[in-house]
């Protein structure tokens, strides 16, 4: 139902539901210890709906330039354990991982408009000067 929901609905709508779906499932991936989370089995299912209905252009990637971004696969909290510098690590890889996928994809024309629009530069930064430099 959501999926045929989405064929009609704008790509910002689709963007918008896609965006509540990440936080949800990151949510629950990040803090899977808590007893009233959503089954792992549901949010595999919501995951892939959020596949199914992410609209494919360079706006599907703002999210993880925003001040703390809902991933998909979160390092699971732990307060033991928490590690800052290794989740500022892997959320840097991501974000790098993702930009070499936009320059394959899009022009540096859209790249620099996206970038305009970010709103965690710090990585965005560093990455496009290792990239150009």
């Amino acid at each position: 139902m959501c999926v045929a929901y989405t064929k009609k609905a704008s790509k910002q709508d689709c963007l918008r539901l896609c965006d509540k779906l990440r936080s949800k499932i990151s949510h629950n991936r990040r803090y899977s210890y808590d007893d009233m989370q959503i089954p792992k089995e549901y949010i595999s299912k919501l995951e892939e709906l959020y596949n199914k209905i992410l609209p494919d252009e360079l706006d599907k990637y703002k999210y993880l330039f925003k001040w703390s971004p809902d991933i998909l696969s979160p390092i699971p909290y732990d307060k033991k354990t928490f590690d800052y510098y290794k989740e500022t690590e892997y959320l840097f890889n991501i974000r790098k991982e993702t930009l070499d996928r936009m320059f394959e994809k899009y022009s540096l024309d859209e790249i620099i408009e996206f970038c305009g629009n970010a709103e965690d530069v710090r990585d965005l930064a560093v990455i496009l000067y290792k990239k150009t430099f």
